[in-house]
């Protein structure tokens, strides 16, 4: 497996770093998203058509004095705001990684065989910027021997 790219080799194993790491890969990937709904035609045609039906079932509604292409830029402008924030949000996530990793020698790992049937390999985060509390994320292998 790769390390990615915003974890240190040292502590390509950390499930803490490894998990924010994967938030960052789908933040990413949701703004890539974003990005290619914004530009692409489907946006206008399927604001068109909510706007169609907004306007023949609740005529009413202040919806309906909207047009479709208010709609689609509405909704661009909202999905520019999202990026922006999630974009903020994952800056920040990377600079917590890289102090979170400061001082850090690495995981540690320990393996257990209580029952000569299976061994147990836990692995917990030992950065000095961790956090003490009950609640932490760990990795938990197990092996039939």
């Amino acid at each position: 497996m790769e390390t990615p790219k915003d974890i240190p080799e040292k502590c390509k194993n950390c499930p803490v770093l490894s998990e924010d790491a994967r938030f960052i890969d789908v933040a990413e990937s949701f703004t890539d998203q974003l990005i290619r709904i914004s530009v692409s035609s489907e946006l206008d045609e399927q604001a068109s058509m909510f706007i169609d039906q907004i306007h023949e079932n609740f005529p009413n509604h202040p919806i309906s004095e909207m047009t479709s292409g208010e709609l689609a830029s509405g909704l661009r402008e909202l999905g520019g705001k999202t990026m922006t924030e999630i974009e903020s949000d994952v800056e920040r996530l990377r600079k917590s990684m890289a102090n979170h990793a400061m001082g850090c020698k690495g995981p540690l790992t320990m393996r257990a065989t209580p029952d000569n049937r299976r061994q147990y390999t836990v692995t917990i985060c030992t950065s000095p910027k961790q956090v003490d509390s009950s609640d932490e994320i760990v990795v938990v292998k197990r092996t039939k021997l």
